[in-house]
């Protein structure tokens, strides 16, 4: 059970004294979880937030970079169950992992969930997208399988190296 501490002031007639908040709906209670769960991948819970509700929903997704400004992208509207949401985002942490980007920005989740090009330094790696692949029915092992491959055929020295990204989405 999660409870949440309500620290509303109390009035005059009563005694100051913390109420605990029972999330109303497990939906509720599974977002509080998967939300704190994400928060460090996403770069923040608002943004883990943004990507939970846009991939249960189906809705733009918009995530807040370091500088502030906002980067958007639209998962497929078919919204996602909370298992699958959990598959998606541990195979785009993994993913991105293999290539050293532990924390991704925003533009290299986009490429993790819909696809496009990763840059780095002396090299490129063309990512078909998590969401795209499984909404094409694309087994789960063969997603994770093409983040392997794609780290296999990069720069021998990926691991040594920064990752700048830009995007080709189609």
């Amino acid at each position: 059970m999660n409870l949440m501490l309500d620290t509303r002031r109390a009035t005059e007639d009563e005694a100051p004294s913390p109420i605990l908040r029972i999330p109303r709906t497990t939906h509720e209670a599974e977002l509080a979880r998967l939300t704190r769960q994400y928060a460090p991948f996403a770069g923040s819970p608002r943004n883990a937030l943004n990507l939970l509700v846009g991939l249960r929903t189906g809705s733009t997704i918009t995530l807040q970079q370091d500088d502030g400004r906002e980067f958007s992208f639209t998962p497929p509207a078919t919204p996602f169950g909370w298992s699958h949401i959990q598959r998606i985002l541990n195979l785009a942490r993994s993913g991105l992992a293999s290539f050293d980007i532990d924390r991704p920005k925003p533009i290299h989740i986009a490429i993790a969930l819909m696809g496009g090009t990763l840059l780095f330094s002396n090299a490129s790696v063309e990512l078909p997208g998590i969401v795209r692949l499984h909404r094409a029915g694309v087994p789960w092992t063969r997603i994770a399988h093409t983040f392997v491959r794609a780290a296999n055929t990069s720069a021998p020295t990926k691991l040594q190296m920064r990752a700048v990204a830009a995007v080709d989405i189609p």
